[in-house]
């Protein structure tokens, strides 16, 4: 999946920000843009608001949240359809490589005999313990196999890698970022939905960079930091520097 560089700062996007009075609106677009990278189809047909809601996970009244998907323009409700607006043109390399993969796939299945629709099995091979002879390679079939399940896992990383970009600017860009990539792959789906939903809350307790823990730290799956509890460094100073004064004066 496709995201412009300029997309958390686009009117379009700071506009769906200021009618839901929430920075946390990307987020929301990138899980429906996710879903339409997942169904491979950027038009739905569907248009309940509760369904839109449910896909975003938008903390919002599902029908205001609907209204300021359309009125941003990246939602299109149009002949009883859901349309996520321009992913089509901004991905249209992605929707390519599907058609030319979906063509591979048929042609290669069609010469050897086997229906394109089918679901591959795999071949089992046994091996001539009487004649000592090591079995031949994987079958034409077994490999068509190989090649769909290393598609799939090549494009979950491009919808994870897209992710972390938004997490990495939310972030505020601290630390070692192929190290955080590296750390944030192998989180589990539950724990990337749990980091994303926290960073606004531990950003805001941090404002200084200096007090936020680099971002390979924060989402170590070892540790679980972003777990803990968010204590708003500017009001923790505040304090020890209220209790620290000497009132003792003009007694």
């Amino acid at each position: 999946m496709i995201v412009q560089p300029d997309f958390l700062d686009h009117f379009k996007t700071t506009m769906l920000c200021d009618m839901l009075c929430d920075q946390c609106a990307p987020l929301y677009l990138i899980r429906l843009w996710g879903h339409c990278q997942s169904r491979k189809t950027h038009e739905f047909d569907w248009v309940s608001p509760l369904r839109l809601k449910a896909i975003c996970k938008a903390p919002h009244d599902a029908v205001k949240f609907q209204e300021a998907m359309v009125e941003s323009g990246y939602v299109i409700i149009e002949n009883g359809k859901t349309i996520a607006h321009d992913w089509d043109d901004v991905n249209a390399s992605l929707i390519a490589n599907w058609e030319r993969g979906k063509k591979g796939v048929a042609a290669r299945r069609a010469k050897v005999g086997i229906d394109p629709k089918s679901t591959p099995s795999k071949p089992q091979v046994e091996r001539d313990d009487n004649s000592g002879e090591t079995p031949a390679g994987p079958s034409r079939e077994e490999k068509i196999r190989l090649e769909e399940i290393e598609k799939k896992r090549l494009e979950k990383a491009e919808r994870l890698t897209a992710w972390f970009e938004i997490i990495w600017t939310m972030y505020g860009k601290k630390g070692t970022r192929a190290t955080a990539l590296g750390r944030w792959l192998k989180l589990s789906e539950e724990n990337r939905t749990e980091i994303e939903e926290r960073i606004p809350a531990y950003v805001a307790s941090t404002p200084d960079k200096e007090f936020r823990k680099n971002l390979e730290g924060w989402i170590n799956p070892s540790k679980k930091m972003w777990l803990n509890e968010i204590v708003n460094k500017t009001t923790a100073n505040h304090k020890k520097v209220e209790a620290e004064k000497d009132y003792s004066e003009g007694w």
